[in-house]
């Protein structure tokens, strides 16, 4: 019954601009000097710094969802809701200062958006760097380090304590840095819960022995106030 549908997705750092400035900013650095700082998208007009960077044309995270969303709105007779598909990069512990957040402000504060994002919040094998004698097989403990890992993210999120997450998912793997804060920012203090956890084989992908591989779950954010009550139990809103 909602009116609009906002996506988040993870913007990669598929350039070498993009990866340098990521490793800036989760060592401490300004995100605004970085001129990838913002959020991207389709139709992203407001957005004076990020209107002219391109980056998210090449971006994936959201192929599924789209190919789902048309799948789930073809023939529908009632009216489809507006989807707006957002990127955010480099919130660096301050979502509320990225530049092109207050369009997406303006559409929560409507009360009529819906809020989804992707990202795969653990990353974990020896394809990713880990030691090979640490390194756990999903079916021999791994998918349960994932469940714990995760979960600290989670609580962190909720706590909307937004630099400790950031290096949770620079320890984690975790490429929800961006979108996790954006959300948590968007919808105010939550609680969460955990539905499902997978996992896929990654060793493929990156020509590297097993274990090599990503975990994936299905996760929602309750808010725990009225919007209007937010700004007060939101760190770095006034």
């Amino acid at each position: 019954g909602r009116r609009r549908v906002l996506a988040l997705g993870v913007l990669h750092a598929r350039t070498r601009e993009l990866e340098i400035a990521r490793a800036r900013v989760a060592r401490g650095g300004d995100p605004a000097a970085e001129p990838a700082w913002g959020i991207q998208g389709p139709g992203a007009t407001t957005m004076v710094r990020t209107a002219a960077r391109r980056d998210w044309r090449r971006e994936f995270s959201l192929i599924a969802f789209r190919s789902l969303w048309r799948t789930a709105v073809t023939g529908r007779t009632d009216p489809v809701p507006d989807l707006i598909v957002r990127y955010p990069y480099l919130a660096g512990g301050h979502p509320e200062r990225l530049p092109g957040v207050g369009e997406l402000d303006e559409m929560m504060e409507a009360g009529d958006t819906v809020v989804i994002a992707t990202a795969d919040p653990f990353h974990h094998g020896i394809g990713y760097g880990d030691d090979p004698a640490r390194a756990r097989h999903p079916d021999q403990g791994g998918l349960d380090l994932a469940r714990a890992r995760i979960a600290e993210g989670l609580a962190l999120l909720e706590q909307g304590h937004h630099g400790d997450y950031e290096q949770h998912c620079v320890a984690a793997r975790s490429d929800a840095r961006d979108v996790g804060q954006l959300v948590r920012h968007l919808i105010g203090p939550c609680a969460s819960r955990m539905h499902a956890l997978v996992w896929a084989d990654m060793t493929q992908a990156y020509a590297q022995p097993p274990p090599t591989w990503v975990a994936g779950a299905l996760i929602e954010l309750v808010p725990a106030l009225p919007r209007q009550d937010r700004a007060a139990h939101t760190p770095g809103v006034s």
